[in-house]
């Protein structure tokens, strides 16, 4: 999708060399053709994104190897040039592994060209120009992207053109990772995030999420928020503690809540990020029979959007 238009491609894959074509269909219903591969040899991959300078695309020549294009005015334009020398995007490791953010499209792929022996990835983005086709960071094995698409909610989420995704930088460790959309600049950040079940989530002030604050051994959680008019506004929004109290707890039904917090929204979430519950209300009370035994999070919002947060323990 993008500016409320649905682009596929289709047929795609081995066998429809020659055949491929890419499309889109505008809100109203109307489908319109934007490109057809007619090359014997080649055919289309998948459209990883869309930009307004063209629609991004990978094409696979038979027996060569897989490029990156931008499709536009029925002509599609090598972003890679097939050259070792321009060290530009290739190969399609991580196909689907992309997102497009306001003007950009980000992906992730090989380091180098297929025509070069490397198995380490890369953060690429375009603007649907070859010289707006840059890589933004890369590295060694360590260096490792979560998922960016939109399939997979938790993984990553961007404001305007920046793009925040849960990775790894130099180490081991999962942490955020925001890029600044203007520059490219790369922000890897103190806290840990889960391994498994990411939690970045985007709201309408920024993009928040559960981590461990250090040291990352803590077992304690908190809920941090990144401000969508800069990478540098990340801030914890609380220690998962003593700001609100709740009971009984651990609970097996129902959980009661004193704060003086003028709040108008309630939110459950697992310790994972998941969100379990949403109730837009001032009430003291909510029924968490229904839920699985384990940790949870509840979250206070009040209609300026300051929250307020605290654990608590499902038993049966």
């Amino acid at each position: 999708m993008f500016n409320n238009e649905y682009y596929f491609c289709t047929p795609y894959g081995s066998g429809s060399q020659g055949i491929s074509s890419v499309y889109k269909v505008s809100d109203n219903g109307t489908k319109t053709l934007l490109y057809t591969e007619t090359a014997s040899n080649k055919n289309l991959v998948r459209i990883i994104g869309v930009t307004p300078n063209g629609v991004i695309a990978i094409i696979a020549t038979t027996s060569v190897g897989a490029e990156y294009v931008s499709i536009s005015g029925g002509i599609a334009t090598s972003l890679n040039l097939n050259t070792v020398s321009n060290s530009l995007p290739c190969g399609n490791v991580g196909v689907g592994t992309s997102r497009t953010a306001e003007t950009r499209v980000y992906f992730e792929t090989l380091d180098t060209l297929y025509t070069v022996n490397s198995t380490n990835k890369a953060l690429w983005v375009t603007d649907g120009t070859l010289v707006g086709t840059v890589k933004v960071v890369s590295g060694p094995p360590t260096f490792a992207i979560d998922n960016l698409s939109t399939q997979f909610t938790g993984s990553a989420e961007h404001c305007g053109d920046d793009l925040h995704f849960a990775g790894k930088n130099g180490s081991n460790a999962t942490r955020l990772i925001s890029v600044n959309g203007s520059n490219y600049t790369v922000q890897t950040n103190s806290f840990g995030l889960p391994s498994t079940q990411p939690s970045i989530l985007k709201t309408a002030s920024g993009i928040e999420m559960i981590g461990s604050p250090l040291p990352t051994s803590s077992a304690e959680k908190a809920i941090f928020k990144v401000s969508c008019s800069s990478i540098t506004g990340i801030l914890e929004i609380d220690n998962v503690d003593n700001e609100i109290m709740v009971y009984p707890n651990p609970t097996n039904d129902e959980l009661f809540i004193e704060t003086n917090f003028n709040y108008n929204l309630i939110e459950v979430y697992t310790a994972q990020g998941r969100l379990m519950q949403s109730n837009i209300s001032s009430i003291k009370k909510i029924d968490v029979s229904d839920l699985n035994n384990g940790l949870y999070i509840i979250m206070l919002t009040d209609k300026n959007g300051n929250r307020q947060v605290q654990r608590f323990v499902k038993t049966n």
